[in-house]
């Protein structure tokens, strides 16, 4: 039986998109079967795969549109074990009318994905930065939810929102699922303010808090561009580094249902210490370590592949003084090689 898991932060911007298609990839990748469900009628997920919006005939709405086709919705991907249903709306009428539908029949959604769970080990819905209909829908589909964060001040304050969200939805009498856990996005550990956030996020919520966090990285943001996972195309990077780690931690929380251990079990008796069988994966080439995980155990040159690192703060109490100077933008930073640092 799959394991559904809502995407959910109230804020826009924190990255759901990115760490939804960047886990389902690193599961794929490990041999698991994965789906994702774009509720967001934005649906960044097309661009993720390299699909145009307006090209995808079948999706979400046909789930609630009782002149729909649910039997088309399911699109398959670049990559294997792993398929997508968009959201399928190209109107504000269409979108209007996908969110009064949902709010109509919030149960609709869970009950249309039902069919699927004993097809994949993961279905994860990608949701819109509110707490709308939508959202709603989609945490009353899901066995739990997962929380993107930025190592930032607003979107700190915007967990609070999020909970009181969920506890009122719960009030309501709406199914609600358990919290998988937050996951710390597009981190810049050098400057005072994400370390500073940091802190105080895991002090706040404890181990609610994954060890893993998603470093912030030009390939990350050119998963759009390439319509491709990152993990197919900079495998060797901190993004996909990344990404596998946040999949193992997922894989060695104690709250995963019993189908799921049976079914590691099974695969690691067939192959070893590896996820995945022969047909789609051997071991997993970039499987990190627990201990190297823990961001308070590894030094700088582990955190940025060996290389020096000099924070914004050193150089604003140093730099006084000492004449302008040509310096590459964090956003430029990719912590691979010398060759592909850069822009």
């Amino acid at each position: 039986m799959g394991r559904a898991v809502a995407v959910v932060c109230p804020k826009g911007g924190v990255g759901k998109t990115t760490v939804t298609v960047n886990l389902a990839s690193a599961l794929a990748d490990m041999g698991f079967h994965c789906l994702l469900i774009g509720v967001d009628p934005q649906c960044g997920l097309l661009s993720s795969f390299g699909r145009d919006r307006f090209a995808v005939d079948y999706g979400l709405l046909d789930f609630f549109d009782p002149e729909g086709d649910p039997a088309r919705v399911v699109q398959s991907s670049t990559m294997p074990n792993l398929d997508f249903i968009t959201s399928n709306v190209w109107s504000r009428e269409e979108e209007a009318e996908l969110i009064e539908r949902a709010g109509a029949e919030p149960e609709r959604l869970a009950a249309s994905l039902a069919d699927y769970r004993g097809h994949y080990d993961f279905l994860f819905l990608d949701c819109p930065p509110n707490m709308g209909p939508l959202t709603a829908a989609a945490l009353r589909a899901a066995d739990a939810y997962l929380v993107p964060m930025q190592a930032e001040e607003l979107a700190y304050h915007a967990l609070p929102r999020l909970f009181d969200a969920v506890d009122e939805l719960a009030r309501g009498g709406a199914p609600m699922p358990e919290l998988m856990g937050i996951v710390l996005n597009q981190v810049d550990e050098r400057t005072r303010l994400a370390s500073n956030v940091i802190e105080r996020v895991r002090d706040d919520y404890g181990e609610q808090v994954f060890q893993t966090m998603i470093p912030r990285t030009v390939r990350l943001a050119e998963v759009a561009q390439r319509g491709l996972p990152v993990n197919l195309f900079n495998r060797s990077g901190a993004g996909a580094r990344a990404f596998a780690a946040l999949a193992e931690e997922i894989l060695a929380a104690p709250a995963r249902p019993a189908e799921r251990l049976e079914r590691e079990a099974a695969l690691a008796g067939s192959a070893g210490a590896s996820f995945g069988t022969s047909e789609t994966r051997v071991a997993a080439p970039f499987a990190v370590e627990a201990a190297a995980r823990d961001g308070a155990d590894r030094d700088e040159a582990d955190r940025f592949g060996g290389e020096p690192v000099i924070s914004l703060d050193e150089i604003d109490e140093s730099g006084a003084g000492a004449g302008p100077r040509s310096l590459p933008s964090l956003d430029d930073y990719d912590g691979v090689g010398d060759e592909d640092r850069y822009h």
